[in-house]
């Protein structure tokens, strides 16, 4: 889906491999998998670990559940997962349904009182990532983690970008569509210094999109830190505009 009239290097994204079926049937919680295992890790030079609306501020011992609610554009495949932005535990939550509907979907029954608690896995290090399509494509849908009890109006996207290479800085810009193609740009923005193995934030402030629904491309230009050489990184993203 990705075409564009600009030629740049991307470098591969590695990502963890997934637990095996042995762990799925060791970990089944009903409409979903949870659970901790061993993987090896590698060293993705780029990748996005999360992209939520807004971060539900959970406590241990409450007797919380959360859900996440997700916007479809259209009835797509999808997968739901959660795990640690700074992996500790090697944490793995996993949605057990792969399609949506068109319009707003819903992922319930997640106990913070369980796997969470067991892990000490605070909210500030929880990643949500739902990625929609075949596998390999970078489109996204924003995940809105919140009480099941509560309803929200969220102010702003956060995506969080784990380096495997250390980045002497760059930018990120914002375009209007899934493609840089004849696409209008919305923003620039500076990326300061990073270390290898930096978990770091993109804001992206829901005013900014201009009340305009559809997709959005973020594309990341960063400068490896020992040769100089560029590197980029681009994924898109559904925003719905009415929540």
């Amino acid at each position: 889906m990705r075409r564009s009239l600009y030629l740049f290097f991307v470098l591969p994204t590695f990502l963890f491999a997934q637990p095996n079926q042995d762990w799925y049937k060791n970990n089944d919680r009903g409409n979903h998998f949870e659970g901790s295992y061993t993987r090896k890790v590698s060293n993705p030079s780029i990748h996005l670990v999360s992209l939520t609306g807004n971060l539900a501020a959970y406590q241990f011992g409450e007797k919380q559940k959360l859900r996440v609610r997700f916007f479809s554009p259209d009835t797509l495949v999808y997968n739901l997962h959660a795990e640690e932005l700074r992996v500790s535990q090697f944490y793995w939550l996993e949605d057990k349904n792969q399609k949506a509907m068109e319009g707003w979907n819903e992922f319930n029954n997640w106990h913070v009182d369980y796997i969470l608690k067991r892990f000490s896995i605070d909210y500030r290090n929880l990643g949500v990532l739902i990625q929609s399509g075949e596998k390999g494509e970078r489109n996204y849908l924003p995940a809105f983690i919140q009480m099941e009890e509560e309803s929200i109006s969220p102010k702003l996207y956060i995506a969080q970008i784990r380096l495997g290479r250390p980045a002497s800085g760059g930018s990120f810009s914002i375009f209007e569509g899934d493609s840089r193609s004849g696409k209008n740009k919305l923003k620039d923005q500076v990326i300061s210094k990073k270390s290898s193995g930096t978990i770091f934030p993109i804001v992206i402030p829901i005013e900014e999109l201009k009340g305009k629904e559809g997709w959005f491309t973020i594309e990341i230009n960063l400068k490896e830190e020992r040769t100089g050489d560029p590197f980029t990184y681009s994924f898109s993203f559904y925003h719905q505009a009415k929540f």
